[in-house]
C-alpha cells in the first residue's frame, strides 16, 4: 500500500517560494492580561500595539516586570483575547507569537480599526 504525503498535508515543499508576512506598522491601544494561578486571578496593564502580522506583534508599556511566557492580548474596540507566547521582554517593549495565527478577516478588521485612526499603511 502506498500513501501519499504530499497531498493535503499543509505543510510547504522546501523550495517553494513562501510571501513574507504582510507587517502593520499601527498606534492601537490595548491591554496585556496576566492570568493567575489555577486562571482564576487576572492582573492587565496597558499597552500600544506598534507592529502587527498575522502570527505576532510588537507592544509597548510602560514596564515589563512580571510578565509570563504567556500572556493575553486584548485590543481595544475587539471582544475576543488572543493568546500569546512572550518571545522577548524588556525596556518596555514585548515581542509575543500568537498562539493562533489571526484570521484574515480579523487581522483586516484591526488594522482598519488602527487607520481609521490616522496610522501609518503597511510595512513595505
Amino acid at each position: 500500500m502506498r500513501f501519499d504525503v504530499q497531498k493535503n498535508t499543509g505543510f510547504q515543499r522546501r523550495n517553494e517560494e513562501r510571501t513574507p508576512p504582510q507587517v502593520y506598522r499601527l498606534r492601537q491601544p490595548g491591554r496585556i492580561i496576566v492570568l493567575g494561578a489555577g486562571l482564576v486571578r487576572a492582573s492587565s496593564r496597558a499597552c500600544t500595539i506598534v507592529e502587527l502580522s498575522q502570527r505576532s506583534a510588537w507592544l509597548t508599556t510602560l514596564t515589563t516586570l512580571g510578565v509570563p511566557d504567556h500572556v493575553l492580548l486584548s485590543i481595544d474596540g475587539f471582544a475576543a483575547n488572543i493568546g500569546c507566547a512572550v518571545a522577548h521582554c524588556g525596556d518596555g517593549r514585548l515581542a509575543v507569537n500568537f498562539l493562533a495565527p489571526l484570521h484574515e478577516a480579523r487581522l483586516a478588521d484591526i488594522v482598519e480599526a488602527a487607520l481609521a485612526g490616522g496610522v501609518a499603511p503597511p510595512l513595505a
